[in-house]
């Protein structure tokens, strides 16, 4: 069933009339944070449409780790699709990459722990790191460039709607906002690369990211949520969880970021199911309603008096993707979709170990 569920997430990317497979045809795809949420899942992606439609693409990861990558993709690897290159992004191995004709800039730090801890480490990261790969796209002459942005660039705005060209207020006193400032940043280098060196560039900012490829130790709360669906051990809240957010499916995450890279249009474009709208607390008590085994949700009380500035301090950000749906793309996945859907893969996984 495993592998089942894998071929029918393939098959629903390859068929989305939205990507143009031909785009990469004979391509070579430079993918950073190859081995993180977002990437490996784009890998995976990728790989289907390109074997699908016998493109010939390449795909290129740049990973710190090569055994751990080796493991993650060792039949790609194997089937000549994927290609790893061993490095950093403070040290580019350059004579190592060969051609670039695409780059997805998905690598950065998402921890919010070292947001507030380490914040000179993040803008380090996200900053410099950025300009790195634009320096390096520059370099290989790449033609496209897509970087996956994130909604905390949003601010506090006025109505809580999102639009791609109304950012609210960040509060630069606060530490933990390293993170959606060096974000708008690096946003911001991209369009200057276009404008300077007339390179390509479009941006993905997405929506809080539902997906079944989380570790136990990922603090991020939409992977704590899903670890405790799996578990059954009751969810705990340390706020009120009012905050409400926009939602989005890593496999409508994937076939948005394509859709973007095919589409050859400059523009940033937001990435989020319209119907998958919730506040915290709402989001909480689904995943608990979708777990196999009882459990309930709790605020912990001794908590919520503490310091809040450790979290993102937005009350509402209901991200507008109609820009991205002009484009032909559309989310399939509504909340309790993805949540049976991470659901199924556990339960498939779990019973393919026992079976291997």
């Amino acid at each position: 069933m495993f592998s089942e569920l894998l071929v029918a997430d393939a098959d629903h990317i390859v068929k989305m009339p939205c990507i143009d497979w031909n785009y990469l045809k004979n391509a070579n795809v430079l993918i950073t944070g190859a081995t993180g949420l977002i990437g490996s899942s784009l890998v995976r992606a990728i790989a289907a449409g390109c074997i699908h439609y016998d493109t010939g693409t390449k795909v290129k990861l740049l990973v710190r780790n090569q055994d751990r990558a080796k493991a993650q993709y060792e039949k790609l690897i194997k089937g000549n699709i994927v290609e790893l290159i061993t490095g950093a992004l403070e040290d580019l191995p350059y004579d190592e990459m060969g051609d670039i004709d695409y780059i997805i800039h998905c690598a950065g730090i998402t921890d919010s722990q070292t947001m507030n801890d380490r914040p000179v480490d993040i803008i380090d990261n996200l900053v410099c790191g950025t300009k790195a790969v634009l320096d390096l796209a520059i370099c290989k002459g790449a033609k496209r460039f897509i970087y996956i942005s994130s909604i905390e660039v949003y601010g506090e705005t006025e109505s809580g709607e999102c639009l791609e060209d109304n950012l609210g207020q960040i509060d630069l006193t606060n530490p933990r906002n390293s993170y959606p400032e060096s974000k708008r940043m690096a946003e911001m280098m991209c369009y200057s690369y276009n404008k300077q060196y007339g390179l390509s560039v479009a941006v993905a900012r997405l929506a809080s990211t539902l997906t079944p490829f989380v570790s136990e130790t990922d603090k991020r709360l939409t992977s704590y949520l899903i670890n405790c669906m799996i578990s059954g051990q009751d969810i705990v809240l340390n706020t009120s969880g009012e905050k409400c957010r926009s939602f989005v499916y890593i496999i409508d995450a994937d076939t948005a970021i394509l859709t973007i890279l095919t589409s050859g249009a400059i523009a940033t474009f937001n990435v989020a199911n319209k119907d998958a709208f919730t506040s915290i607390i709402g989001l909480a008590n689904i995943t608990a309603k979708m777990s196999d085994k009882p459990m309930c949700v709790r605020i912990n009380q001794s908590q919520r008096e503490q310091d809040v500035s450790k979290y993102n301090s937005c009350a509402v950000l209901n991200m507008n993707s109609s820009r991205l749906e002009s484009l032909g793309w559309s989310a399939h996945y509504g909340l309790e979709q993805m949540l049976k859907g991470i659901g199924d893969y556990y339960k498939a996984a779990t019973k393919n170990d026992l079976q291997s």
